[in-house]
């Protein structure tokens, strides 16, 4: 196991739920600085993804089917029964949504990780961190068809079909909602982890000293914290997926160095980051709810006091999602997998 992958995409979905709470705390009256820059949390999971992409198949031989239901088996079940739960939430009980409405098409999308508009128009899914998942099917389907071209010339394949649907953003106007997703120049973050990976897998980052690795990371955060453009879609890849990768790097040459050191809160973060990701939208939401309910507003440093809470109850709820539902459902399909492969090779024909 790459430690530093573990971690990071911990680290990452923590970031993404910190960024979230804003939305509550400016709820409660909290008009302060909050570290919006957390949001990168989905850059560093894209390069992530890109990174593990590459390293399931340099060096193994997968058909583009297998590999896509490897992949979907991975991400949709868990995703399909909380937007399920959302989708439930809408037609039972509208009143306790903020904004989202049913809307069919809205839904089937949702389902199919293809963008449609939702009731305010926006292309947010049912689930509205759902809208990174999108992206990455996107990604998949490219890397998929990238299998069956020699493997030196795969990342410049990926490389050159994000390089055409970004351009293409060109002839949209600047306005247009689909172009500002699906041509952002974020699809190169995934490309960005997969160059890692092979230069992780050469052993051309072992040059890399404690030192600079260091100063990687921390220069890496600097950036994070005082670039103002660090959310523009046209240059994302730049100001945050750059950064996001340089940080990357960094904590993969410290562990090649051997200076990072296993940590069962950290393994066990990124073990339930998946659940987290999925579901600390609808916990923010409920603890808000229960605490205003409850006159929170009314307690001395209550906005601090819900923010713990709301961040233990994140924490608390991905766990037991992960436990009882993520991974359960995933060594189910695995096994499924696992024998519908057994009577291929048993097969005749096959």
């Amino acid at each position: 196991m790459i430690l530093t992958l573990q971690y990071l995409r911990g680290v990452a979905a923590l970031l993404v739920v910190i960024f979230h709470l804003e939305t509550q705390t400016r709820r409660l009256g909290y008009l302060g600085y909050w570290p919006e820059w957390m949001f990168v949390g989905v850059d560093v999971f894209f390069i992530l993804s890109g990174f593990l992409m590459w390293a399931i198949t340099a060096n193994r031989s997968q058909s583009p089917k297998d590999f896509l239901l490897r992949r979907f088996v991975r991400v949709a079940p868990l995703y399909w029964l909380i937007t399920s739960v959302v989708v439930g939430v809408m037609l039972f009980a509208p009143n306790l949504m903020m904004t989202g409405r049913f809307v069919l098409s809205h839904v089937i999308g949702s389902y199919l990780f293809v963008a449609m508009p939702n009731s305010s128009g926006w292309l947010t899914p049912v689930l509205n961190v759902g809208w990174t998942l999108n992206l990455e099917i996107l990604f998949y389907v490219i890397f998929a068809c990238c299998l069956l071209i020699p493997k030196k010339f795969r990342i410049a394949a990926v490389s050159a079909t994000m390089s055409l649907i970004v351009a293409s953003g060109q002839l949209f106007p600047e306005n247009n909602i689909w172009a500002l997703q699906y041509t952002s120049s974020i699809l190169y973050e995934f490309v960005f982890g997969m160059c890692i990976a092979q230069l992780y897998q050469n052993g051309r980052l072992a040059f890399i000293g404690p030192l600079l690795a260091s100063l990687m990371i921390a220069s890496g955060f600097f950036l994070f914290i005082y670039n103002d453009e660090i959310s523009n879609a046209r240059w994302r890849a730049v100001t945050a997926g750059l950064p996001a990768a340089v940080v990357f790097i960094g904590f993969l040459a410290l562990e090649e160095k051997a200076r990072l050191r296993p940590m069962r809160w950290l393994e066990a973060l990124g073990n339930s980051s998946y659940s987290l990701y999925l579901t600390h939208l609808i916990t923010l939401s409920v603890v808000f709810q229960i605490w205003r309910k409850l006159g929170g507003e009314s307690f001395p440093a209550g906005v601090w006091i819900f923010s713990l809470l709301a961040l233990f109850s994140c924490l608390l709820v991905a766990e037991i999602v992960f436990r009882f539902l993520e991974k359960p459902i995933n060594g189910l399909f695995q096994e499924l997998l696992t024998q519908i492969n057994w009577i291929k090779k048993q097969s005749p024909v096959g």
